[in-house]
């Protein structure tokens, strides 16, 4: 990663999402490492609250949590025009062939499992906010063409 990438990952928000205070907290640190600016929520209701009330880029989810769980999160993330296009990266410890599943119908962007290569993690997660950013670009430019029609 070069100097350029980490004054613009400055700008770029990341929730976090885990019931695990201690998983919670090395994501943020590693993330920070990156310069994003990471903000935490501990399960999915606190999520919705924080994902409607500021923009974020990319959120960090686990999928066992007490009040909304994940798949929960990323379905009313998807079911919501203002959130569905956020990516949502999976990192949890359930990598069964149906936690997997259910989290990919959900409407997960990627799915990652615990415990962590943490440089890789870094790299997927740059991969994703540039993917994220060309997705949002070509949103926009489509909305613009249809707004205004060629004569």
């Amino acid at each position: 990663m070069n100097s350029n990438n980490i004054a613009e990952n400055s700008d770029i928000k990341i929730l976090v999402v885990d019931d695990d205070k201690t998983c919670r907290l090395a994501v943020k640190s590693i993330l920070e490492n990156f310069s994003y600016n990471v903000f935490e929520a501990n399960n999915g209701s606190d999520a919705l609250v924080q994902l409607q009330n500021k923009y974020f880029n990319v959120v960090v989810v686990d999928l066992e949590m007490p009040e909304m769980n994940g798949y929960r999160l990323i379905g009313s993330m998807r079911a919501q025009p203002k959130l569905k296009h956020i990516p949502a990266i999976v990192l949890t410890t359930k990598v069964d062939h149906i936690s997997i599943e259910r989290a990919l119908i959900a409407g997960a962007t990627s799915f990652l499992s615990k415990p962590l290569n943490w440089l890789a993690f870094g790299a997927h997660i740059e991969h994703i906010v540039s993917l994220s950013a060309v997705a949002n670009q070509s949103l926009v430019f489509s909305r613009e063409k249809t707004s205004h029609p060629s004569v």
